[in-house]
């Protein structure tokens, strides 16, 4: 968490929900005594960088390379960034160019949500506008939800969610560079986050504790990317003891979408 001199001030709580409900999609371990609700690559290390206050107003340092330079510092080796600049439509503004010089300065693979301002054409947000970084967009879940947001989205895996957002960008790119499961997620809900925050996009799972809830947006796409791009990283340690770059990982995920 952020302060106005842009230094962390430690505080880690989320009373709104939906960072924790999106940390558990990249990585979730999966515990709940009726489920194994695990996350695309579970139990990864997350580093959690909280950008909002409590009231979901913005926080982050008005130069995201300062966000970027801690992950790095951090050890962090992927961004997944659940946020954009609502407006920013097809623009490519000076967190974009941040953005875009922290994947090449940093060697970070930075993913973000496209927005969720669809159907309409050129309507990706700022910075998933960036040319470097890798803009997700919301694709179909496949489950029967009862839902007023979300829910409705949730027959046909092969689709685009509406609300997902659109490119081209202004000056033409194809934008998002991909869609991820973006309606009705299960994740994992925070303990200070109130029931009624998940009840229009399915509610808090029963039986779980309360610990998972339902929520959908492009949010919620971008770290099932992230996971993806974590599973590739560890791949190809693995196997060729090296880190793929930034721009592989791009290559990789888009190619096997």
């Amino acid at each position: 968490d952020y302060t106005e001199t842009n230094e962390s001030d430690g505080i880690a709580e989320d009373p709104i929900g939906h960072g924790t409900h999106v940390a558990g999609i990249v990585g979730g371990s999966g515990n709940a005594s009726n489920g194994n609700y695990t996350g695309v690559a579970p139990s990864s290390l997350l580093i959690i960088q909280r950008v909002f206050d409590d009231y979901g107003y913005w926080e982050a340092p008005e130069n995201l390379t300062i966000l970027f330079n801690d992950s790095k510092n951090l050890g962090a080796k992927i961004v997944s960034n659940s946020w954009g600049l609502r407006w920013s439509w097809g623009e490519y503004t000076e967190f974009d160019t941040e953005a875009d010089e922290a994947v090449r300065n940093y060697n970070l693979v930075i993913i973000f949500a496209a927005g969720n301002d669809g159907p309409y054409f050129g309507t990706t947000s700022s910075p998933s506008n960036a040319k470097n970084v890798i803009a997700v967009g919301a694709s179909e879940n496949n489950k029967t939800v009862n839902a007023t947001f979300g829910g409705e989205y949730c027959n046909n895996p092969n689709e685009v969610a509406s609300f997902s957002s659109r490119g081209p960008t202004e000056d033409g790119r194809i934008k998002p560079d991909l869609v991820a499961p973006g309606t009705a997620i299960l994740s994992t809900k925070s303990s200070l986050a109130p029931e009624y925050i998940f009840e229009p996009y399915g509610g808090v799972v029963n039986g779980s504790g309360g610990d998972y809830a339902y929520l959908s947006g492009t949010s919620q796409a971008a770290p099932h990317v992230a996971g993806a791009a974590a599973i590739i990283m560890q791949y190809f340690n693995q196997t060729f003891g090296f880190l793929p770059s930034p721009a592989l990982v791009k290559a990789l995920l888009i190619n096997g979408a």
